[in-house]
């Protein structure tokens, strides 16, 4: 790190930080100036982006108001679709539109969808995959079914 031991830092963007430094919304704000035509540094550059600004989000978030918070400052720095991690219950994802479609302005969601095929499968997904949660009622019905087509058929 040149930084760290006093040389200046050069090039077109010297005040440019670690990847790290940018969250989704600053992502999308960047983009959004980019297909303005303004550049991260907030210099017009004559020509536009023509980027398709998409975001995640996760309708069974265990603190689900930050996670509507979070969507909403996605939404308001330029995402023009959702993408939900996939939804096994419902109630939650009908919650979830609802919600959603209040907000002020409008976007398309692509509802995430994510077949199970086995007992193990369905309690790896809830387990050990952040954002991802598979009810209990589904993970007993898949512990239930009989391995193979039956469990495949029974996760569809």
């Amino acid at each position: 790190d040149l930084d760290s031991v006093g040389l200046p830092k050069m090039g077109d963007y010297p005040k440019a930080t670690a990847v790290f430094d940018l969250d989704s919304v600053g992502l999308l704000k960047m983009v959004k100036g980019i297909n303005g035509g303004v550049d991260p540094a907030g210099r017009d550059f004559g020509d536009q982006g023509r980027f398709f600004c998409a975001t995640g989000a996760e309708p069974g978030a265990v603190d689900y108001e930050r996670e509507m918070r979070r969507l909403k400052d996605k939404i308001d720095a330029g995402a023009e679709m959702v993408m939900t991690q996939p939804v096994y219950a419902s109630d939650v994802m009908r919650k979830f539109l609802d919600d959603l479609a209040k907000f002020p302005k409008p976007v398309p969601v692509l509802l995430g969808l994510c077949p199970l095929v086995s007992s193990r499968n369905a309690e790896f997904l809830h387990n050990e995959v952040p954002g991802m949660s598979v009810p209990q009622a589904i993970r007993d019905r898949m512990a239930a079914a009989t391995p193979g087509p039956p469990a495949i058929a029974e996760g569809v």
